[in-house]
């Protein structure tokens, strides 16, 4: 992770959530030395396909749902 902070200048955390609930589990948090994060920045990594609208979606999964 330190790799990732040097290069994007933030990482993410997992940890206990802060939430105040029995069933809240682990959390995911943003460690950055920013106070606030400005829309469009990349904030996390996710392999697979981006479907631009749930039609194009539906043309390409038909039947494979």
């Amino acid at each position: 992770m330190e790799r990732v902070k040097k290069t994007l200048g933030w990482s993410l955390e997992v940890k206990p959530s802060q939430i105040a609930h029995h069933d809240a589990g682990d959390g995911v948090f943003l460690q950055t030395p920013l106070e606030k994060i400005t829309t469009g920045t990349l904030l996390g990594f996710a392999p697979g396909v981006i479907y631009d609208n749930i039609k194009d979606f539906e043309e390409v999964n038909t039947g494979h749902l």
